[in-house]
C-alpha cells in the first residue's frame, strides 16, 4: 500500500506565520495524521531557517539554496519557478518512486522532466499568479519593483498554463481559480486551505472594537488598513485596532488617520494575534483584488464572531453565507455601526459549524481529497 509522498514547498513551511506557509505546514501535518510517510523539499531564502519542528512531521527533509540572482531576471521563464532550479532536487526526487505534489507554481520547475515522466505529479495552486502578479505591479511604487511584477506577469502567463497541462490533477485553493484552472486542465478539484482548527473557537457575547489583520507589508493589506482607517472608522466613534506583520511600522503609520479610536499594533505573537481575533466584536475585511483564497478570511470564521467583508474578499469562494458584505464607504460604515450592537450567539456558532461542513473547509474533509487525487490510499 503506497504511503508515501514528495511534497516541494516554495519555502520553508515553519514557522506557518503567512498564508502560504500556514497552508504548506498544515498540509504536512494532516497528512502525518493519517499516517502518510513525506519526504519534505523545501527551499530556503531570506529569513527562514531550517525546522526541527518538521523533522516530526516527515521521514526526511531536504532544503535547498533557492538561486535567486540578476541571471534568472533575464530568463524567460519566471524568476519564481527559474530560481527553484536545483539539480540536488530532481535526484532527491529521483530516490523514491511516491507521488509529488508540488506547492506552488514556483516549485514546477521539474515537473515536465523526462526523469520523471512516469510519476504521478499534481500542483498545488494557491494563487492564479500572473493574475496575481499583475495586481502587484498595478499597485506597486517603486518604479523597479513595478517593472518585475510586470514583466513576472507576462512571463506567468505563457508559462502557467502550460506547466499546468503537464500535471495529473491540480489542487485548486478556491471555487474561482478551479473554473479559470479548468481551461487548462480537466482534473482539478477544490481543496480549501489547510489550516489550525477542528473546530470553529468563536465566542458568544460581545467585543468592544473592530479588528483588521494581515502582512501589513503586503499591498493588498496595507490598501485594506489605510482605506478602512482614512474612509470608515475615521468618523465613527468605534475603536479599530489593525494588527499585523510590519517591517516598518512608520511607513504605514503615517498614512493612517491620527484618530485616538485607530490602533496600530505590529510584529505580535500568534497567540496574542488569535486573541484579538477571537475577542474582536468585528472582523472587518476588506481588499481590491480577489486572487485566490484569503487565510485571514479563514482565521476569522473559525475563531471570530461577526465578519464584514466586500464582495472581493469572498468572490472566488462559497463563504458569504458566513458573513455580511458591504462594498461602498456609506454602507462599510451602517454596517460596521450596526453589528457593534449585536450579540453573537450559541445558535449563530452552531449554524457557523454547520456550513464549513457543508461547504467542505474542515482540514479532516480536505486531507481526504487529497490523497484520492494523489492516488494514495488513507
Amino acid at each position: 500500500m503506497n504511503k508515501e509522498l514528495n511534497i516541494i514547498t516554495l519555502d520553508i513551511p515553519f514557522p506557518p506565520n503567512y498564508g502560504g506557509a500556514i497552508d504548506e505546514f498544515y498540509t504536512i501535518k494532516n497528512l502525518h495524521n493519517l499516517g502518510i510517510n513525506i519526504y519534505l523539499h523545501a527551499f530556503k531564502y531570506g529569513e527562514r531557517k531550517p525546522s526541527k519542528e518538521l523533522e516530526q512531521y516527515c521521514k526526511e527533509v531536504y532544503y535547498y539554496e533557492r538561486k535567486r540572482n540578476l541571471l534568472a531576471f533575464f530568463n524567460k521563464m519566471p524568476f519564481i519557478v527559474k530560481t527553484r532550479d536545483h539539480d540536488l532536487l530532481l535526484n532527491n526526487l529521483l530516490k523514491n518512486n511516491a507521488p509529488i505534489l508540488f506547492e506552488g507554481i514556483h516549485t514546477t520547475y521539474f515537473l515536465s522532466d523526462q526523469a520523471l515522466r512516469e510519476r504521478l505529479k499534481v500542483i498545488r495552486a494557491h494563487n492564479i499568479e500572473q493574475d496575481y502578479y499583475k495586481f502587484l505591479a498595478k499597485f506597486e511604487k517603486n518604479l523597479l519593483k513595478k517593472i518585475y511584477f510586470f514583466i513576472e506577469s507576462i512571463k506567468l502567463k505563457n508559462y502557467e498554463s502550460n506547466a499546468i497541462k503537464h500535471a495529473d490533477a491540480i489542487a485548486a485553493i478556491s471555487i474561482g481559480d478551479m473554473k479559470k484552472i479548468k481551461i487548462w486542465n480537466e482534473n482539478v478539484e477544490v481543496i480549501s486551505s489547510f489550516h489550525p482548527f477542528d473546530n470553529v473557537e468563536s465566542m458568544i457575547g460581545k467585543g468592544k472594537y473592530a479588528l483588521f489583520h494581515g502582512n501589513l507589508d503586503i499591498t493588498e493589506n496595507k490598501i485594506g488598513a489605510i482605506f478602512l482607517a482614512n474612509k470608515i472608522f475615521n468618523d465613527i466613534n468605534i475603536p479599530l485596532i489593525i494588527a499585523g506583520k510590519c517591517k516598518n511600522e512608520n511607513n504605514i503609520k503615517k498614512h493612517l488617520a491620527q484618530n485616538s479610536n485607530i490602533q496600530l499594533i505590529t510584529n505580535i505573537s500568534d497567540e496574542k494575534m488569535n486573541d484579538l481575533i477571537r475577542n474582536a466584536q468585528l472582523n472587518v475585511l476588506y481588499t481590491t483584488q480577489s486572487t485566490g483564497l484569503k487565510l485571514k478570511l479563514i482565521y476569522s470564521i473559525f475563531q471570530g464572531r461577526f465578519i464584514l467583508v466586500n464582495n472581493l474578499m469572498v468572490e472566488n469562494t462559497d463563504l458569504a453565507p458566513l458573513c455580511e458584505i458591504a462594498n461602498d464607504e456609506k454602507d462599510i460604515k451602517k454596517k460596521v455601526v450596526s453589528l457593534f450592537e449585536d450579540n453573537f450567539t450559541d445558535e449563530m456558532i452552531e449554524q457557523r459549524k454547520k456550513i464549513l461542513t457543508d461547504l467542505g473547509y474542515m482540514n479532516e474533509q480536505n486531507v481526504k481529497k487529497l490523497l484520492k487525487i494523489m492516488q494514495i490510499n488513507e
